[in-house]
């Protein structure tokens, strides 16, 4: 283990070998993709776990959200652990927490175990993953560290498009008669050699100099987010809509106070959770905003696209996991091939194309689904509309973090990066819930599932409908606010 004298991970880092370092990359690779597969591979199981577990549709959107939840409310908290605490340390807890969770979701024997295993699964993910880009930080110079980026980048995107194809496989092939529970308990070997290796490879030290942790930062803006997604989940089985109202509103109020201990923070020690100051610049606000807005949409389309394959089209699990293929394959084309080079004779406009080719292939697949015929749709006629919305994803989560942070001085470049990251996550929870919300609506009351075949469908597909329709609802205000981004072409696109 190689840690120096000063307790600083670069000093050491500073001299790894070539192979060494690459190795070390591996390693914090693996978790990276295990994070990324574990926010999507749940939803292809949700039909098997809702059978299993008999579960409600209000508890199969915590399943789903609750992951991504945990995860914004404690990411960049994690970060901050991560300077102070040392890097490697918080990677090998955050790992073998992960471990642990993965563990329990797979032995979960009721919904409220399930849900507690989820946030739990996204707390520890908290902790993991934002040691990864302080790690290649610290290993690479700055010259080196944009093709370690890049890579880590199209890994991520590839992965976390592929969790419902992996989900189907592993589900499908219901392994020594678990059924769904495998798509967790994979996680337990991939683990268990990431903090092997991790512990040989990786550099001990922290921060040269970490800001202070934001305890009251921390709870006010977790508390802020769950008041704001639990009444989008839980809220159509209130009787009154009162409550729901008062929720809201005291979202809003602590995200205000939030906003304000940062302000007091930044003048008292320097060291907020989020640097006000940051949303001033108009490129990371704007992109902040379309960030939320589409992992919203996406989340919320692919949770209502799968339901709808299996409990409305009836396909397999199997099936439906490889309806997802397309979707990767498009996102993987455009991340590897093309995103660089529209964005280089684009410019920003390259987001508008990107987010306007995933409305196409949405509403080309709502026509579909629509359509008055009988005969059932094969993935020859949903493949070429994923596709197209694949390759839109890959144009716009490609090239929107260099549009975004491409003017933010570099002293608040890894808060930047963390804001980023949490408005992502927080748009995968609240696209699960509200989008979640609008099609589980259309399927109640919950003895839907027993109704015969043809009723169940048409409940499905008014419900898929509705759902998409909000998707498209939230794409066209990102579409909106893309033509609003700076330009700074050439600075995002050598950040590419």
């Amino acid at each position: 283990m190689s840690v120096s004298p000063s307790g600083s991970a670069h000093a050491a880092a500073v001299h790894f070998s070539r192979r060494r370092r690459a190795l070390a990359i591996t390693v914090v690779a693996i978790a990276f993709v295990m994070d990324l597969i574990d926010s999507t591979i749940v939803n292809v199981a949700i039909p098997s776990i809702q059978a299993d577990l008999r579960i409600p549709y209000s508890a199969v959107q915590w399943v789903v959200a609750g992951y991504t939840l945990a995860f914004a409310a404690i990411l960049i908290t994690g970060g901050r652990l991560g300077d102070v605490y040392g890097y490697k340390r918080l990677f090998l807890i955050g790992v073998a927490g992960f471990a642990a969770a993965s563990a329990l979701c797979g032995l979960a024997w009721s919904s409220p175990i399930l849900i507690v295993a989820r946030l739990l699964q996204g707390a520890m993910a908290a902790m993991m993953v934002p040691q990864i880009m302080s790690l290649v930080q610290v290993m690479y110079e700055p010259r080196e560290r944009l093709g370690v980026l890049s890579a880590l980048g199209l890994l991520g995107g590839t992965a976390g498009v592929l969790g419902p194809v992996v989900a189907g496989l592993l589900t499908g092939a219901n392994l020594f008669g678990l059924g769904w529970r495998p798509i967790f308990l994979v996680n337990i070997p991939c683990a268990a050699f990431a903090l092997a290796a991790g512990a040989w490879l990786l550099p001990a030290g922290r921060s040269t100099h970490p800001l202070r942790l934001d305890g009251t930062g921390t709870v006010l803006a977790t508390g802020a987010m769950l008041l704001l997604v639990f009444p989008l989940i839980e809220g159509r089985y209130f009787d009154r809509s009162a409550p729901i109202i008062v929720m809201l509103i005291a979202s809003a109020i602590l995200f205000a106070v939030f906003a304000r201990h940062a302000r007091r923070r930044m003048q008292q020690d320097g060291s907020p959770l989020v640097v006000p100051g940051l949303f001033l610049d108009r490129g990371f606000l704007y992109g902040s905003l379309i960030s939320w807005l589409y992992s919203a949409a996406i989340t919320g389309f692919m949770l209502s696209y799968t339901v709808m394959l299996q409990n409305g089209l009836g396909y397999s699990m199997l099936h439906a996991g490889l309806a997802h293929a397309p979707f990767a394959a498009g996102a993987g084309l455009t991340m590897s091939v093309m995103s660089r080079m529209l964005t280089l004779r684009l410019g920003r406009y390259v987001l508008t194309l990107g987010m306007t080719l995933s409305a196409i292939g949405f509403a080309s697949l709502m026509v579909l689904i629509s359509r008055p015929e009988s005969a059932p749709l094969g993935l020859w006629a949903i493949g070429p509309c994923v596709l197209v919305a694949g390759i839109g994803l890959g144009l716009t989560v490609s090239p929107l973090p260099a549009f975004s942070l491409a003017s933010v001085p570099l002293r608040d470049a890894g808060s930047a990066s963390g804001v980023m990251n949490t408005a992502t996550q927080l748009g995968n929870a609240i696209g699960a819930a509200l989008i979640g919300t609008v099609l589980f609506a259309a399927m109640e009351p919950p003895r839907a599932l027993e109704r015969a075949p043809e009723v169940r469908q048409l409940e499905v597909t008014r419900g898929f409908e509705r759902s998409n329709g909000v998707v498209l609802c939230l794409l066209g205000a990102a579409i909106l606010l893309s033509l609003r981004m700076p330009r700074h072409l050439q600075n995002a696109a050598k950040a590419l």
